[in-house]
């Protein structure tokens, strides 16, 4: 498989019944542990099956207590080749006795970075200490793909000059290189990092990884860096947030930016590198405030709280729409044939169901993929505030086609609403919080115009039973739908369904 055929994993038939691969009842294939393949296929079957294990329904599981450490975390698959869970200890990068709060899975990437034709997994735990114990600057582990799942003879981490509290990788995107390499940059978020003074100001540190995936270190960015706008202050938390686009730059959302005496009013920077040396060039800002732009920054607006596609869908949760509080907003690019080419979607634009409410955060998650129109890009617009009749927070998640980057009409394909109920499988509940994430697994770009996506929706706050906030994944929209909580069980407090592939 080429890197270009998928991003969350291997290629399948997006159309097909995903029923099959979900349903609890069936039996899970066993995993087969060696000092080689740490993830792979029935030991019965491996030898049998001709694809290797697929990592399109991944999700990070960051609050997971392991072998008694509390929020070790985990990483937790249900791909077409297995299931299997994923943790520090199982790779042999740490002992059990260095996990707690290490937070594993936080962030993490799937990609064929090493071009084998396996996927690979990038995995952030923001809260793992140094090799002393006494500093906590977090880790980034590279876990290559085989044919029969990830090898542990290849596991690494990431050397890295994070210092204590950094939160070094709390986020991860990558973006193409050009240089004699011909490999990636891989861009990891530490908005925990302090730059002089100011605390939390944050950074992105840049690696870039060779053909055979092999990583080196490039730079620390922060906003004090002279090719990037603004200044870096107490608290903004730069590198929270990071998408790539699968070109030469990366999306960074500053949430808790302040413009001028706009308080967490927010923005979103996209660093480029350059096509033929790779070095950082010119960064572009883009808030509420610049040309071209709708709207107009406000206090509390939190523009690039989730950004998809390397800056071509925005999240702006805090908008107020009028005198609606925390309404929430999502702004739309037109790249490439103009960055500036935008435009935006509150729950009260023509065309859009439902009406904006206070508190709804419409826009605290979005994905983007090819999930109703043939063809056509949809953005995947989570409202995790969103009350279903008296039911509050129960949340709701809407698809808007992109109109900028179609050339059509939003009559020629229609938005829809989902809940849980209506469209989407289960109950709404309070607090329950659908959409409070996003993701996407592509279908096969082979099928042309036949190609759809699933969405993957997260309700992270779903109790199962009297288990409270246990989470639960749900998959598509539609009759077709279907959600799944963590294999092992529910457990309190474990938010299952938070984090999806960036």
């Amino acid at each position: 498989m080429s890197a270009s055929e998928s991003r969350f994993g291997r290629v399948f038939d997006g159309r097909s019944t995903v029923r099959n691969m979900f349903q609890d009842q069936l039996p899970v294939r066993v995993v087969c542990v060696t000092a080689t393949a740490l993830i792979t296929l029935s030991c019965a079957t491996a030898a049998a099956e001709a694809d290797a294990p697929d990592y399109s329904l991944t999700v990070g599981v960051p609050r997971m207590t392991r072998a008694g450490q509390a929020w070790a975390g985990l990483v937790d698959n249900r791909g077409l080749g297995g299931h299997f869970l994923l943790s520090e200890e199982l790779v042999g990068t740490v002992s059990p006795s260095d996990m707690s709060n290490a937070r594993f899975g936080s962030a993490f990437l799937v990609k064929d970075v090493d071009g084998d034709g396996y996927d690979d997994l990038v995995v952030g735990a923001p809260g793992h200490p140094d090799r002393t114990g006494q500093n906590v600057p977090g880790r980034v582990d590279l876990l290559f793909g085989t044919a029969t799942g990830i090898s542990a003879a290849r596991a690494m981490s990431l050397v890295t000059p994070a210092l204590a509290g950094d939160e070094f990788g709390a986020a991860l995107s990558l973006s193409a290189r050009a240089d004699d390499s011909y490999g990636w940059n891989l861009w990891v978020g530490a908005p925990g990092h302090d730059v002089g003074d100011a605390t939390d100001a944050g950074a992105v540190f840049r690696y870039a990884l060779s053909v055979d995936g092999t990583p080196s270190y490039v730079e620390t960015v922060t906003q004090n860096n002279p090719l990037v706008p603004g200044i870096a202050e107490t608290d903004d938390r730069f590198g929270s947030v990071l998408s790539g686009d699968g070109g030469n730059r990366t999306a960074v959302g500053v949430p808790n930016e302040d413009l001028g005496a706009l308080a967490d009013a927010g923005t979103m920077q996209l660093l480029h590198t350059h096509w033929l040396d790779n070095t950082l060039t010119q960064a572009t800002a883009l808030n509420q405030n610049s040309p071209g732009v709708p709207g107009t920054a406000e206090a509390g607006d939190h523009f690039g709280a989730a950004i998809a596609s390397g800056g071509l869908l925005v999240g702006v949760p805090g908008e107020d729409v009028g005198r609606i509080k925390n309404a929430g907003l999502v702004q739309t690019f037109g790249y490439p044939r103009s960055v500036l080419e935008s435009g935006a979607y509150t729950q009260n634009s023509p065309g859009v169901p439902g009406v904006a409410e206070a508190g709804d955060r419409f826009g605290a998650a979005v994905s983007d993929g090819i999930f109703q129109c043939n063809e056509q890009i949809t953005a995947a617009v989570g409202a995790p505030g969103e009350d279903v009749g008296q039911i509050r927070n129960a949340g709701s998640v809407t698809l808007i086609l992109q109109t900028l980057r179609s050339g059509l009409k939003l009559s020629q394909c229609p938005a829809q609403v989902f809940r849980q109920g209506r469209g989407l499988p289960g109950t709404a509940e309070t607090d329950d919080q659908v959409g409070s994430s996003m993701g996407v697994r592509s279908g096969d770009p082979h099928l042309d115009e036949d190609r759809t996506d699933a969405v993957l929706i997260g309700v992270p706050y779903e109790d199962v039973g009297t288990v409270y906030d246990a989470g639960r994944v749900i998959v598509g929209t539609g009759s077709g739908a279907l959600s799944y909580g963590h294999r092992n069980g529910s457990h309190l407090g474990m938010r299952f369904g938070s984090i999806f592939a960036s």
